[in-house]
């Protein structure tokens, strides 16, 4: 995750730490430290802060997800 590109993102949208955490009902520590990467975000979580912040799909692949994801395939019988 990178934190500061989170904090960028709220802080454009004029959001305190505070309004975030009320709108994912979790406590403003506990949104303080997701924010700083201390512990992760839930999908349902980071699904509300695309919405909030109004990110591109992009912008919640380089915020969110930093590590390369490999894809497995597996065959059916």
């Amino acid at each position: 995750m990178i934190t500061n590109e989170l904090k960028a993102a709220r802080i454009k949208k004029g959001l305190t730490q505070e309004k975030l955490s009320n709108k994912l009902g979790i406590s403003t520590p506990s949104f303080s430290k997701k924010e700083r990467g201390l512990i992760p975000f839930s999908i349902n979580e980071v699904s509300v802060l695309k919405e909030t912040l109004e990110l591109t799909p992009d912008e919640v692949y380089k915020i969110f997800f930093t590590k390369e994801v490999a894809l497995k395939t597996t065959n059916s019988a």
